[in-house]
């Protein structure tokens, strides 16, 4: 079939193929929920969704409650970060890959808990708000009292890069000045790059590569920042805190500003 009648047959209307529900096998008439790896009608869209994979979940099959008002189907359940043995065993790991990528150490880590995700919320809600985001987006958060707290119910890959980024506050705590002072793109972005070399250097290259597509003006331009100022400044220079540029920061911030 030639290029053109492919694209005629994209978009006549009659001639597409008709997609079904991937939960209840009912037909979806209007392609607003449809159309996609795994189509769901606008019925099953309303209910309570798996945590991880998004597919609507049924009072009576099998799940699992990670918190208030989050499930998990048991398919993904053993990829979700729930307790607190499989959130020490990431995190460990998660300290050999910055320390073999980047020789970073921390030496005042006290406590690296699993957390609600209220908990989450409550301990850095001011300072997502500084950032201009939402408070139900943070999925961890660093003190500066060597406290690590994680929501449960990440996925692991996912987790894996959230402990790394806050393995870079912790750092920034212990060896920077002034860090609360700094920047959010130069704070966050640190971490996202510090995050960044910890998910290659285990392998999580999908994550990796998520992280690096982000548009938002805190997290995805302050590693965009980082990853351009690596190439021209040296590693120990930007894990002693010179990364400061206020010219090259303001072309970076251009570029990733609204509109």
């Amino acid at each position: 079939m030639a290029l053109v009648d492919l694209v005629i047959l994209r978009l006549d209307p009659y001639q597409i193929q008709p997609e079904f529900c991937c939960v209840c096998d009912t037909r979806i008439e209007s392609n607003e929920y449809g159309h996609g790896p795994r189509p769901i009608c606008e019925r099953c869209s309303t209910r309570v969704k798996c945590v991880s994979c998004g597919i609507p979940i049924f009072q009576l099959e099998p799940h699992q409650k990670i918190d208030a008002g989050i499930r998990a189907c048991n398919s993904c359940l053993p990829d979700l970060v729930v307790h607190a043995p499989m959130l020490g065993r990431l995190f460990r790991i998660a300290l050999i890959a910055v320390d073999t990528a980047l020789s970073i150490r921390i030496q005042n880590l006290k406590e690296v808990k699993l957390v609600s995700r209220s908990e989450v919320i409550r301990h850095g809600r001011r300072a997502r708000l500084d950032q201009g985001g939402s408070p139900l987006d943070i999925a961890a958060t660093a003190s500066q009292n060597g406290t690590i707290l994680v929501r449960r119910g990440e996925r692991r890959d996912s987790a894996f890069g959230i402990l790394c980024h806050e393995i870079g506050h912790m750092w920034q705590y212990e060896n920077w000045a002034n860090v609360d002072a700094l920047d959010p793109v130069i704070r966050e972005g640190f971490c996202e790059w510090v995050a960044l070399h910890g998910l290659l250097q285990h392998g999580y290259e999908t994550q990796a590569r998520k992280r690096l597509a982000r548009r938002d003006r805190i997290y995805g331009a302050g590693l965009r920042y980082f990853v351009e100022l690596a190439k021209v400044v040296p590693e120990w220079e930007i894990l002693n805190g010179q990364v400061h540029f206020p010219h090259f920061l303001g072309r970076v911030k251009e570029r990733y500003s609204p509109g």
